[in-house]
């Protein structure tokens, strides 16, 4: 499963990086519980972009991330999955996703988390 985040202004509505409030130059994504780099991919087309973390969820695991624009912390994800094996098939059961110390809004369709900048 990816997650994946659009960060939006509050106040004008518009993202972060298309209006150059913020470059990819300032993502930082960690571990919070080793404060070691967490892998992300930043995608940017048809003036969207896009941070998109993919790496969770291959194994078992309960993992907090920091994700900060210049240093300071916009928000954090929460994620606990167990990978199962069932019926010959190998899938991962998530017990919990939360996205914390931000205001989010969820977009269904796109699979998307936009999280609003104050």
């Amino acid at each position: 499963m990816a997650f994946q985040f659009d960060i939006i202004d509050a106040t004008m509505g518009e993202h972060v990086f298309t209006n150059g409030t913020f470059t990819e130059s300032a993502i930082s994504v960690m571990d919070s519980e080793d404060d070691s780099a967490y892998d992300f991919d930043f995608i940017s087309e048809n003036a969207r972009n896009i941070i998109v973390i993919f790496s969770i969820g291959f194994q078992t695991q309960t993992v907090t991330l920091s994700v900060a624009l210049d240093g300071e912390e916009v928000f954090e994800l929460f994620v606990d999955a167990v990978r199962k094996t069932e019926d010959c098939c190998n899938f991962t059961e998530y017990n919990a996703n939360e996205i914390r110390n931000a205001q989010f809004e969820q977009d269904l369709a796109k699979h998307v988390y936009r999280i609003l900048l104050e």
